[in-house]
């Protein structure tokens, strides 16, 4: 995995990753969103001659659009999801009901279920513990998935199986991420309502003259988002912020995506986030936003990725790093990165050789390169003993001449 820090600090200074005619892209103007506001025109112009991706959310208790969200071509191959509090279960039947006008999500036994901080359950605890909510009066809300059909689903067609339901206590508000196309939107003539998303057997009303309704489209941000990959230092659930080991600040908003694939480690929330940290587990941060500041550096994040650091090695807190040297200490052991991360290096760490001309084997080596002007790139793997500045002590370490 490799680390972008680096990439993140080269995109400050015009480097490789490219973010736009100013820090904060071309796009950003100060407005926590990544979406521009679209008309129903527009709208429906969209999903004429192919699907689309649409991201709904509902009214709560009602089938009235608070927002439909045009999403970028690329997720159309995403797993379709809802989101919603549930009203019942049957565990015989395999069936969860939704708050969502009663609709009804299947599943069986090739379903996986996860807890609200992502740990596996099995089917019967995954019915027990909602049967025991519902019972104490209490409304859980999960979040359904299912791969992505190939051409969206017929309108008028109620089936949901889901291949993953996952307990979400953040999942307040009602939402549907599905492909539609225009078969699937109905206008009105006679409004209000504007028109109708006709979708899983449901009619879903859209008020966009009124304002009811906002209607987005998602912007193309390909070029001026950079990749961020770090430790994380803190996490502030009010203002919705990450702090990572090297100072650089994350901010969530509502757009933001918390990408909830992977195994156990993988954390669907700010709040198991928190609840990782205090724990004294290792939570790394791994995604792609937009500069807003550089002074902390500071990101609206788009997408992004938690996970506990704790790699096959079974090295606890083991994380991958790379970077340019900016400076080497022989007699201590020590490698400082651009980045600011400083590298320790003892008689246990593992020095890579693929027998490459460009790789060197010794700290010595270092110093040698650096003073006859050259770069030397270090990649490897390594356990954290510190955050301020992150330091890692290297378990392996791989050093090359970067021409």
């Amino acid at each position: 995995m490799m680390n972008r820090q680096v990439a993140t600090l080269l995109a400050l200074m015009g480097s490789t990753v490219a973010c736009g005619d100013s820090a904060l892209g071309p796009s950003f103007d100060g407005t926590p969103t990544f979406s521009e506001a679209i008309s129903l025109e527009s709208f429906e112009s969209s999903i004429t001659g192919g699907s689309a991706r649409v991201e709904i959310k509902l009214v709560p208790g009602t089938l009235l659009a608070r927002e439909v969200e045009i999403k970028e071509p690329e997720e159309l191959s995403d797993r379709e999801e809802i989101e919603s509090p549930v009203t019942a279960v049957n565990g015989a039947l395999g069936t969860v009901t939704l708050a969502i006008s009663g609709f009804i999500v299947s599943f069986d036994g090739t379903t996986e279920f996860r807890s609200e901080t992502g740990q596996a359950l099995t089917q019967s605890e995954f019915v027990g513990r909602l049967e025991t909510k519902l019972a104490n009066g209490q409304q859980p809300a999960i979040e359904a998935k299912r791969p992505a059909p190939a051409t969206p689903q017929a309108p008028t067609d109620p089936t949901f199986l889901a291949t993953r339901i996952e307990f979400d206590d953040e999942a307040d508000e009602p939402e549907i991420e599905i492909n539609v196309d225009v078969d699937n939107l109905i206008p009105n003539d006679s409004p209000p309502p504007d028109a109708w998303l006709r979708l899983l057997g449901m009619e879903i009303a859209i008020r966009a003259s009124d304002g009811t309704t906002e209607l987005e489209k998602e912007r193309d941000r390909d070029e001026e988002e950079v990749d961020f990959e770090g430790i994380i230092s803190t996490v502030d659930a009010a203002s919705s912020t990450v702090t990572l080991a090297d100072g650089t600040v994350l901010m969530l908003v509502s757009d933001t995506e918390i990408k909830r694939e992977g195994d156990d480690d993988n954390l669907p929330s700010l709040s198991a986030v928190a609840g990782a940290l205090d724990r004294g587990a290792l939570v790394e941060a791994d995604g792609e936003g937009l500069i807003t500041s550089t002074n902390p550096l500071t990101l609206l994040v788009s997408q992004v990725e938690f996970e506990i650091e704790d790699d096959a090695d079974d090295v606890p807190g083991e994380v991958d790093f790379e970077g340019r040297v900016d400076s080497v200490e022989e007699v201590a052991g020590t490698l400082t990165l651009a980045n600011g991360t400083v590298i320790l290096v003892d008689a246990n760490t593992r020095f890579e050789d693929a027998g490459d001309d460009d790789e060197i084997s010794s700290l010595a080596d270092v110093v040698a390169a650096l003073a006859r002007g050259d770069f030397v790139e270090a990649d490897g793997e390594g356990v954290v003993e510190g955050t301020d500045p992150l330091t890692i002590r290297a378990v392996e370490l791989e050093l090359e001449v970067d021409d």
